[in-house]
């Protein structure tokens, strides 16, 4: 693939790299693109905000925020079953990851 270091590639496939460590991107980068996607979120415009919302998933799948988020986009859109979903997914990682 261009643009991609193929050890990078291997190692991720091996469960030994983050998605987001494949393309160099770094927290200050994902927080950029929370606070983007949750100003899409704040001013209604869901769709631009699920379009980042849903890359953020695949970039920091263990992120609890970018769940609940995702959650609430579908919560508004009315599309309870994807809402339930996500908000589960948040509690557990939640409780994976600050309740011991």
């Amino acid at each position: 693939m261009p643009g991609i270091d193929k050890s990078k590639l291997e190692s991720f496939r091996a469960g030994k790299l983050k998605f987001v460590q494949i393309f160099n991107i770094d927290a200050k980068q994902i927080a950029s693109l929370l606070l983007v996607g949750h100003n899409f979120f704040l001013e209604g415009r869901l769709q631009q905000a699920k379009a980042i919302f849903k890359g953020l998933a695949v970039l920091d799948p263990k992120n609890p925020y970018v769940q609940n988020i995702l959650g609430a986009i579908y919560q508004q859109a009315e599309q309870y079953d994807k809402a339930v979903l996500h908000y589960s997914l948040a509690l557990e990682l939640f409780q994976r990851t600050y309740i011991h």
